[in-house]
């Protein structure tokens, strides 16, 4: 039987910069994406979405059932959320925190993007350093919220992000599996989310055909024919 190897300690400072080297810096990604959400209650549904992002302007999906036909639009801006329902054929202008509503968890675009995109939450600034579960640990508190990292030991790649709010009582977790190599850096082509409210939405997304800074088409038009919702 194969047992695996003591993980060496090292101080938080050597962990984080070793972290830091998988660190990469984009204007434009887009993929198609797998999707499985699972609510509370345990309803889940499986759909495809294709995503465009453009960093720190927009993020803009298309939701599309298994069918093929697409069934919703969303573009998500720093400030507000623009959804078209082409099923119901209704528009729907919110602002941003209707994402997390949505979800039970506040989230900004910020915060949005780097979980969409495999990236660290927050800079670190001191953070506490262990080993659990095997993997290198690294928390610290930023804005208030305990901010954890869990890295893969061997190649100090991201293997789970998370937030936590202790005073709400809620916690987001991402975790980042099948790394590919992308020539210039490494990126998670799948990620599991996790949000505790307490109540647990889980999500499950995995890309394929990704591209990254190739500039792609985010227009967003609503037909006059769709209701606007107030």
């Amino acid at each position: 039987m194969q047992t695996e190897k003591k993980i060496k300690k090292k101080s938080a400072k050597s962990i984080q910069k070793k972290v830091e080297k998988y660190d990469f810096d984009i204007e434009w990604f887009a993929a198609k994406a797998k999707v499985r959400y699972t609510e509370p209650n345990g309803y889940s549904q499986s759909f495809n979405a294709n995503i465009k992002l453009h960093k720190n302007n927009a993020i803009w999906i298309s939701i599309v059932p298994l069918l093929g036909i697409e069934m919703a639009r969303i573009l998500i801006e720093e400030d507000r959320v623009q959804v078209i329902d082409k099923i119901n054929r209704k528009y729907y202008d919110l602002n941003q925190e209707y994402v997390g509503q949505m979800l039970g968890y506040e989230v900004d675009f910020d915060i949005l993007q780097k979980a969409l995109l495999g990236q660290r939450f927050y800079e670190f600034k001191k953070p506490k350093a262990a080993i659990t579960q095997n993997k290198y640990f690294l928390e610290d508190v930023v804005k208030k919220i305990v901010s954890r990292l869990w890295i893969n030991p061997y190649d100090f790649t991201i293997y789970k992000m998370q937030l936590y709010d202790e005073r709400a009582s809620k916690r987001l977790d991402v975790q980042l599996s099948e790394y590919a190599n992308f020539k210039k850096f490494y990126f998670p082509k799948k990620r599991t989310v996790d949000i505790f409210s307490p109540e647990n939405y889980h999500i499950d997304i995995t890309y394929s055909k990704i591209k990254f800074n190739e500039p792609q088409n985010i227009s967003f038009r609503v037909s006059n024919k769709y209701e606007k919702v107030e």
